[in-house]
């Protein structure tokens, strides 16, 4: 009996593998109405009201008013089409003069899923300022049109939620919304 169950879940874990393989083996899923593509993604952003400039290489950039400022965030595709990338460029910053509480700030687990990074550009790599950014990405599945919405929203609020973290060390690089400067 103990032989048989063996020789079944043996088989059973062989077939799973062959499965996991040839589905490897296959590529990237195929694009489905809740996932965008290099194709779909302006089109989506013009529908949801946003107005997206092409950055070429699978990326935009859109506006987004949240809080009486306008927010410009970078929104790109992998390469595999599996994740979309939000990023903002939120300032300059002279690394070598921050303080360490700043520093322990901008790595602390209050960011949740959004990472604070510096630009290591050949421009910025001669300057002693940095471009201080922050970025988050998101699944490339169920993104429906106002899933994608809610996210690019939330991205946002998080970059304004998290202003005490980074505003300290930076210039912030935003304008006010035209809403806010009447």
């Amino acid at each position: 009996m103990r032989s048989r169950t063996s020789a079944g879940l043996s088989a059973a874990l062989v077939l799973a593998c062959f499965s996991l393989n040839t589905a490897a083996a296959q590529g990237p899923a195929p694009s489905t109405p809740e996932t965008v593509t290099p194709e779909s993604l302006p089109q989506t952003f013009i529908n949801l009201g946003y107005e997206p400039k092409d950055l070429g290489d699978r990326a935009w950039y859109v506006l987004v008013e949240r809080s009486g400022y306008t927010l410009p965030v970078r929104c790109a595709l992998s390469s595999d089409g599996s994740k979309l990338w939000f990023s903002s460029k939120l300032g300059m910053v002279d690394p070598d003069r921050l303080p360490s509480r700043i520093y322990r700030g901008l790595l602390s687990r209050e960011t949740g899923t959004a990472r604070f990074y510096l630009c290591d550009c050949g421009d910025c790599e001669k300057r002693p300022e940095k471009e201080l950014f922050l970025s988050q990405q998101i699944p490339n599945r169920y993104l429906t049109p106002p899933h994608l919405r809610q996210e690019l929203e939330n991205f946002c609020s998080n970059a304004i939620r998290l202003e005490g973290l980074w505003k300290p060390a930076v210039t912030p690089i935003r304008a006010p919304a035209p809403s806010a400067a009447r």
